[in-house]
């Protein structure tokens, strides 16, 4: 049934969008809130990559061009923050310093 399935696409989208933000928001409060001396920026700067990734993705292949989405939303501007951050998280992560 087309409506069944068009429901069940929809739904996984949402389910997938959901489970990226909540994912993406525990790693943000670990990095911002626990001791920095303990994390590896490398691994940051990946699970950052892999996030904006899997969003860009589910953005062009999900969503039309003018369609707004407040998780989606919320989502790109998680991973934004945290890439905006990024040449300070390398400074502060290279261990030869």
């Amino acid at each position: 049934m087309p409506i069944v399935d068009t429901f069940e696409e929809k739904y996984m989208v949402r389910h997938t969008l959901w489970s990226m933000r909540q994912d993406f928001s525990v790693y943000k409060n670990k990095w911002l809130h626990e001791n920095f001396k303990e994390q590896d920026a490398e691994q940051i700067e990946t699970i950052t990559k892999k996030f904006w990734n899997r969003f860009t993705q589910l953005k062009m292949n999900k969503f039309k061009q003018d369609e707004r989405d407040d998780v989606l939303d919320k989502l790109e501007s998680e991973i934004m923050d945290i890439k905006s951050k990024m040449k300070l998280i390398q400074a502060l992560g290279n261990k030869s310093m």
